[in-house]
């Protein structure tokens, strides 16, 4: 049989230089072991996670909770954790982690145990590929050799503070922030867990959306009039939605050098009632979601993408557009304004999830 591809003249045999991303097949593909968890249906080995939430909703102390539990290897919320070393970057709020570790080692009794929990105290610069990320890359692999354990968790704590002067809406110093993070999660091979900030009343994290193209996990930690949880909203490996809830302790740590009490809080699991009321939306912002409903009546559809809930259903946003624009009186540019406007605001109280050009509605209440 002819065969053209066996008379093209030989080429120089490079695999060795090209082994790394060399095609896999199917069967090779099947026979690679299953990914590992580190919180059992919430994180995997080596993956990156994004924890977000407004300003003072607890996500730092949640974090730590998070991160202490994984050193020490107890269960987390009931959910069993895999122990190894947790190397966690205080770009934040370094004042008060050593009360923050103080409380937890008093609340749980902890005296003489070695915990493998260590703690950057410095600021970092995660944003140009020749700043801190070889540092902890490097600092990561030497603990691991003084401790004997493997590095299974990264903490960066915030994403604001480790972007030195970075845009966080800028594609491009988002884009660089992430590929330091892949940097340090793929030659430490530990799981990268990034805290970061949503605005006030904000249903998506702060900055542009590769990040949480990006993420393996997105948490979404709120403060509730009766304590506070944690919701896995996006996941590749695991069930969205799942939640838990906890309340912040307070542990009186002795009296400073004025006789005051020093306090800190530490993380309980708990039940927690979480408030349903919505928010009052303007007459622009009503029209905006009739427009939205209208149009997903008539030419919505269902999208397959990570970014987007399971079974929602989407438009483009030119066609919301072109409803609203129909629906509302005035000139074209004012018409323009307020569509603007309206979708940002509608975006950031959580009633419409946007996606690239994709749109769709979170709370199907149109009128309150």
């Amino acid at each position: 049989m002819n065969n053209k591809f066996q008379q093209q003249p030989p080429t120089p045999d490079l695999s060795g230089l090209y082994e790394r991303v060399k095609p896999k097949s199917i069967d090779e593909v099947m026979q690679l072991p299953d990914p590992k968890q580190i919180i059992k249906g919430w994180l995997i080995e080596n993956g990156l996670s994004v924890w977000f939430g407004e300003p003072k909703c607890t996500k730092s102390f949640l974090m730590t909770a998070t991160a202490l539990s994984v050193a020490r290897g107890t269960d987390w919320f009931g959910r069993k954790v895999s122990r190894g070393l947790v190397i966690y970057v205080v770009a934040e709020g370094q004042s008060g982690m050593k009360n923050r570790i103080k409380a937890f080692l008093q609340r749980h009794q902890i005296e003489d145990e070695d915990i493998p929990f260590h703690m950057v105290m410095a600021s970092v610069d995660l944003l140009q590929p020749d700043a801190d990320t070889a540092g902890i890359i490097y600092w990561v692999k030497q603990i691991e050799i003084e401790t004997e354990l493997k590095c299974k968790m990264v903490v960066i704590d915030t994403l604001s503070r480790t972007m030195a002067g970075g845009n966080e809406n800028s594609p491009e110093d988002m884009t660089q922030f992430i590929q330091n993070c892949d940097r340090i999660r793929e030659r430490a091979e530990a799981h990268v867990a990034v805290v970061h900030h949503t605005p006030k009343n904000g249903s998506s994290p702060r900055g542009h959306s590769s990040l949480i193209g990006a993420a393996d996990a997105v948490i979404r930690v709120e403060k509730h009039k009766d304590g506070n949880t944690a919701t896995l909203e996006a996941c590749k490996d695991f069930q969205d939605g799942v939640q838990v809830g906890y309340k912040l302790l307070v542990e009186e740590l002795g009296e400073d050098e004025d006789g005051d009490q020093i306090t800190s809080c530490i993380v309980e699991p708990a039940d927690v009632e979480i408030e349903t009321k919505a928010k009052k939306l303007s007459g622009i912002e009503q029209l905006g979601m009739q427009a939205l409903c209208n149009t997903i009546d008539k030419v919505g559809k269902k999208v397959t993408n990570n970014n987007i809930p399971a079974g929602a259903i989407c438009v483009q946003m030119e066609h919301w557009r072109i409803e609203f624009y129909a629906m509302k009186h005035g000139e074209q540019e004012s018409k323009k304004k307020a569509f603007q406007r309206l979708t940002s605001k509608l975006q950031n109280i959580g009633r419409i999830g946007i996606y690239q050009d994709d749109v769709w509605l979170v709370n199907k209440s149109v009128g309150t």
